[in-house]
Parts: structure tokens; sequence; C-alpha cells
């Protein structure tokens, strides 16, 4: 007789048991990197016309907004490996989707910036962008 502590279900042998193990966090992985890399799909079909025509901003600058996360990017990948042996798998996969989860709320305030001046939109849109891509660098 087998003890209970080693039975398993009719059909299911070690290896399914490791892959299943596997699932749920690769499926959670992949849809925090999903939802995360958002940012830009959600900006795309409102946020030119926000900086064109309520503050008077260029197609230059709309440019600049989304093509800010890729700096980063390039930059930072790298090191992301010394910084994943550092503090671990989880801990830096969990606070990058935080920070990307917390940049892309902050867009929803850029509209709170007096309409008067582009500079301070432009900065602050690029800031927040920048600090995205470096989140999903990390990522």
């Amino acid at each position: 007789s087998i003890p209970d502590s080693r039975r398993t279900r009719p059909g299911i042998t070690g290896a399914s048991m490791r892959l299943r193990s596997w699932m749920l966090p690769c499926a959670l992985c992949a849809v925090c990197c999903g939802v995360c890399d958002l940012g830009a799909s959600l900006l795309a079909p409102f946020y030119p016309d926000v900086l064109l025509k309520t503050y008077n901003g260029t197609h230059a600058g709309v440019g600049a907004v989304f093509g800010a996360s890729a700096l980063p990017g390039v930059l930072l990948t790298p090191f992301t490996i010394p910084l994943m042996a550092r503090t671990g798998p989880r801990a830096l996969m969990c606070s990058t989707v935080v920070l990307q989860g917390a940049c892309i709320a902050a867009f929803s305030f850029l509209h709170l910036l007096p309409p008067s001046s582009t500079t301070p939109f432009v900065a602050a849109s690029v800031a927040l962008r920048l600090v995205q891509g470096s989140a999903a660098a990390c990522t």
C-alpha cells in the first residue's frame, strides 16, 4: 500500500505535476506584462489630441512622449540580470509591475496641469514615460 502523502491522481505523473505548478505563475506573469505594456495603447487614442489641441503642442512633442519609453529599455536591459540576481525575480517583477501601473494611473492626472504652457505638460509626460520604460526594461 502507498502512503497517502505519496499518492497521486491516476494519469498524472511527476513531470505533469511540475508543469502544473508552473502554469499559474507563468499565466499571471503574462497577464501582468500584457496589462502593463498597454500603456502606449491606452494613450494613443486620446493623447495626441490633448497635446495638440488643449496644450497647443507639436507633433514632435507627441513623438517624444511616445518614443521616450524605448530609451530606458535599450539602456537598462543589460543591468536587469544582475539586478534580478540581487533582488530576486519575484521582487523585481512585482515592483516593476506596480511602478508601471502607477505611471499609467499618473497619466490620468496630467490634465490638471494648466493649459497655458506646453512645456510642463510635455516634460511631465516624458518623465512618466521614461519611468515607465525603465520599469518595462526590468520586467
